[in-house]
């Protein structure tokens, strides 16, 4: 039954069922029909569910480290299973979707099969399926047309199932203390922190996470957490520092200067801010991987010189910063720099 577009889940809706009866002889060169008789009119009160409010897919792993790449043929991949499904009915249901298959080791992919409940599938760092919606899901966790069947009152029934929010780019897991790695440092090779969070200087209130990294001019800048880019600013030439008053002269120079947003794959938003003019090298849109680089370093906006500041805003509360750790060569995969720290870059792009 083709249901309106708009009608409201949880609502109460009207089928009517109408049986006709019509009578056909074989006559050249058609056939010929009687007009159809109506057998019977019934109605019946239905309600309308919302999607995928019979069944949930649980996976044995919703966090993965995966290497965040292009689609190449060698890709990385992280690898889960369903290990459970929940439904309303209370009985053992069969489900099924399409994926790729993981067997002794070996990813099928390009080529998608049946997954079943248990089977191990393959989750990458690059979107596997375009056009969600008309595959049967509404969000990237690996399958296509999940889906459980089983009898009820003696008839057979198939519901779609709601799959899980993936989150596959960590770097480091970092036991029970929260937060796990996604980040490493934005630049290659050495890398020093001028002001880490709550700063003596200007990393307090809303930017009380933030972190400079102070650099040479023209140095590239490299994403620290792949995703896609949400914001370019590149016109600004104006510097607001006043080295006699040790602070910044505000209006109507731009405090951030030149900047790029990017938004990652759980919401939260990195900004890398300070770039020279015309310093930005993408595009608002483009889908970018850790280690590409995004810009060069400058000295635009509230800055006592050149340097980079990289913060990430929380997806909850987008004005303020969140505390973040990074991977590094020295200090291991779940470390918060401070002031004055000396560390070596894990950053780099993904083809070198």
């Amino acid at each position: 039954v083709d249901l309106p577009s708009d009608i409201d889940p949880n609502s109460t809706g009207t089928v009517t069922v109408t049986s006709f009866r019509r009578s056909c002889f074989q006559a050249e060169p058609v056939d010929i029909c009687n007009q159809p008789q109506i057998l019977d009119i019934k109605s019946y009160t239905v309600v309308v569910r919302p999607r995928f409010a019979y069944a949930r897919a649980i996976y044995t792993s919703t966090l993965l480290a995966v290497e965040d790449t292009p689609p190449l043929p060698d890709a990385d991949y992280g690898v889960t299973s369903v290990s459970l499904v929940q439904n309303t009915f209370g009985q053992p249901v069969s489900f099924t979707a399409e994926g790729f298959a993981v067997i002794d080791g070996q990813s099928s992919f390009p080529n998608k099969v049946m997954i079943t409940q248990g089977q191990a599938f393959a989750i990458y760092a690059f979107e596997q399926f375009s056009d969600l919606e008309s595959l049967g899901v509404t969000n990237s966790a690996g399958l296509l047309w999940p889906r459980i069947t089983g009898t009820r009152n003696g008839r057979p029934f198939s519901y779609s199932c709601e799959l899980p929010i993936i989150i596959h780019d960590a770097v480091g897991f970092c036991g029970e203390l929260p937060p796990h790695t996604y980040y490493r440092l934005p630049f290659k090779g050495a890398v020093i922190v001028s002001q880490a969070n709550f700063g003596s200087s200007t990393h307090q209130g809303k930017q009380k996470y933030a972190f400079d990294f102070p650099e040479e001019i023209g140095e590239p800048i490299l994403a620290a957490r792949g995703g896609v880019v949400t914001f370019v600013e590149k016109s600004k030439t104006q510097n607001c520092w006043d080295d006699e008053e040790d602070k910044c002269i505000g209006s109507p120079c731009a405090a951030w200067g030149n900047y790029v947003s990017i938004k990652h794959q759980d919401g939260s938003v990195g900004y890398y801010m300070h770039m020279p003019k015309d310093g930005a090298i993408v595009k608002k849109g483009q889908r970018v991987h850790r280690g590409d680089q995004i810009g060069i370093v400058g000295n635009t906006g509230c800055s006592s010189g050149p340097h980079l500041h990289f913060q990430v805003n929380d997806p909850f509360l987008p004005a303020w910063s969140m505390f973040i750790r990074f991977e590094t060569f020295d200090d291991g995969d779940c470390y918060t720099p401070h002031e004055n720290d000396f560390m070596i870059s894990t950053n780099k792009p993904w083809n070198e």
